[in-house]
């Protein structure tokens, strides 16, 4: 499993950061996919796949992210709204509960929104930077919060929403990725002062997306999204930090 696990994880690695680098039309073609499959995947969960009505969405995530580059600043205010909301939700968790229909609008804003952030900070301001901040402080802490959580994790804050995760993973990947992150940032020439306050931002909030997309699973009643990816499961499972990483790096750019 774990084998798998890594594998994959590394194709998914050397795709995504293919399509980072080079940006335009190979970014947003990758993005569209995220979004479309993140989608299907969060309907499918509530059993709500075949409803005419979230075949609207499709198109709506769509032109979301056709237009996002004439509208980055309602997309980053926006964004600042889903991110609350959301982050309410994981603390309230189980409190505050989705009825199947409400994702339909949800979707618009915490995939879509959210998700055109990933292809706006490759566009707006230093594009090579925002990369560097995302891919350390998503990715990074994500591989680190696994392994360190797996070695040394003992007090479990969310024993209910994610009873894997614990703060010595979530400590040990905010460290490892703001390292990483400052390193990359001075062999790159970059400053790194605005690395060292962002990159501890962008991975708590990956990990805030992280037991988002958990909380959904457990109130539906699904261990993973799907099984499109192996050793991950869905797309969503995936990219569930990834989006509140490229909303908050969004944010910090563009209003901050």
């Amino acid at each position: 499993m774990l084998k798998q696990r890594v594998v994959s994880g590394i194709v998914i690695a050397l795709i995504g950061v293919t399509a980072l680098v080079c940006g335009g039309y190979p970014l947003w073609c990758l993005n569209a996919v995220i979004v479309v499959f993140c989608a299907f995947e969060l309907f499918k969960a509530a059993g709500i796949q075949n409803n005419k009505l979230t075949w609207i969405v499709y198109p709506l995530l769509i032109t979301i992210l056709l237009f996002c580059r004439k509208m980055t600043v309602i997309i980053a205010v926006l964004a600042v709204l889903t991110l609350v909301f959301m982050t309410v939700y994981v603390f309230v968790y189980p409190r505050i509960r989705f009825a199947p229909l409400s994702l339909i609008p949800l979707s618009l804003f915490y995939i879509g929104i959210l998700g055109s952030s990933i292809y706006l900070l490759r566009t707006t301001g230093d594009g090579a930077y925002n990369v560097i901040l995302y891919v350390t402080g998503c990715f990074g802490t994500d591989i680190f919060a696994y392994f360190v959580g797996s070695k040394f994790g003992k007090h479990h804050p969310f024993p209910v929403l994610s009873p894997k995760k614990s703060v010595e993973g979530c400590i040990g990947g905010i460290v490892c990725s703001t390292i990483i992150g400052c390193i990359l940032t001075m062999l790159l020439s970059r400053p790194i002062g605005k690395a060292i306050w962002m990159l501890p931002l962008v991975s708590v909030f990956s990990e805030i997306g992280d037991l988002a997309a958990s909380g959904i699973k457990r109130q539906f009643g699904i261990k993973d999204y799907s099984n499109l990816i192996p050793g991950h499961g869905g797309m969503l499972d995936r990219f569930d930090s990834s989006l509140f990483a490229g909303g908050i790096i969004l944010i910090c750019t563009v209003l901050l």
